[in-house]
């Protein structure tokens, strides 16, 4: 399991939303991590990425997958919202 500190490379992926549908931006979930200290990356490579975060955990998006392909630990947004 990735432990969300300092330095940690995260990469967002999907429209997230909370438990009322409301659209929850990329840009509040980036500022969120930024303000904890995590790095935000745009794409998901082997030495880019230590975690991403997808709007639909089973997602089979391309940096969903690439994640998956790279051993790269894939969480929900509620999961990112409950471990920060």
């Amino acid at each position: 399991e990735v432990i969300l500190e300092t330095g940690i490379k995260i990469c967002f992926t999907g429209t997230a939303r909370d438990e009322s549908g409301t659209e929850i931006t990329r840009e509040y979930l980036e500022s969120i991590a930024i303000s904890r200290g995590l790095e935000v990356v745009s794409s998901v490579t082997k030495s880019s990425c230590d975690l991403l975060v997808a709007s639909d955990k089973s997602s089979m998006s391309g940096k969903a997958k690439k994640a998956r392909d790279y051993g790269i630990t894939v969480i929900s947004v509620s999961e990112f919202m409950e471990r920060i």
